[in-house]
């Protein structure tokens, strides 16, 4: 199974950028509702977000680990997805900028 691993840093205090992660995600979800559906999310700690979502019907899984100094965004994508890769790592790395940002 390929994966995806997005690294932004930030200089927000922890609490900050897991709030604003929190915060934004359902706002970035819906602004890329006509891609991603079936989202779940499940904060497992304070600071890890395990996440399930399909994009063009792919199933995507993973997790989202908050740290002081940066956020990474791990994905398993399905092996059928591989060509679409690049787009879905790249989104990902829009949204994550958009979040920290906001």
């Amino acid at each position: 199974m390929p994966k995806i691993s997005v690294t932004e840093f930030h200089n927000l205090s922890l609490s900050e950028a897991v709030s604003r992660i929190k915060t934004n995600l359902t706002a970035a979800l819906q602004a890329n509702s006509s891609l991603v559906s079936d989202f779940s999310e499940v904060w497992t700690d304070e600071q890890t977000l395990e996440f399930a979502f399909k994009v063009f019907g792919f199933a995507i899984n993973g997790t989202v680990l908050t740290s002081p100094e940066n956020v990474t965004a791990n994905a398993n994508i399905p092996l059928a997805a591989a060509m679409m890769k690049g787009t879905i790592e790249s989104k990902m790395r829009e949204e994550l900028q958009k979040i920290l940002q906001s």
